[in-house]
């Protein structure tokens, strides 16, 4: 089975108690093959600072941060950024800074990335899966 990397907005969903994302989430998590970015934590992280979110919810991202294998930022993941970045600026893509971060790590690991981001879906040279909410 292949690996699948979480983007950020996967996770909020589930945590906001998203059903839909939480049971595919839930079903995926049983096979042990689900992961996130060292920079997803940093942003779900970064998202708490800036707006605390309710108790219930800071469990709930907490929980999955625990629950999911947090991949560390790599030289690999640097390499496929900087050919990611190259290739989406040629097509005219305009994709932000660190979703492409976010999409280099799912290519270096060989991961499936997981979004609800339209965007992230057009990314030339990553495996994208977008699950809507």
């Amino acid at each position: 089975m292949r690996l699948y990397l979480l983007d950020t907005n996967l996770v909020s969903y589930a945590a906001a108690d998203n059903p839909r994302i939480h049971t595919k989430l839930a079903a995926l998590a049983r096979s042990g093959h689900i992961c996130i970015s060292a920079l997803t934590e940093a942003e779900l992280r970064y998202g708490m600072e800036k707006t605390p979110p309710s108790r219930e919810k800071q469990l709930a991202i907490e929980g999955y941060l625990a629950k999911f294998h947090v991949l560390p930022w790599s030289a690999d993941a640097a390499k496929a950024y900087a050919k990611l970045r190259v290739a989406n600026e040629k097509g005219g893509q305009t994709i932000s800074l660190i979703d492409l971060l976010i999409a280099a790590h799912a290519v270096a690991e060989g991961a499936i990335l997981l979004t609800n981001d339209a965007r992230l879906a057009e990314i030339k040279g990553a495996e994208v899966e977008r699950w809507k909410p």
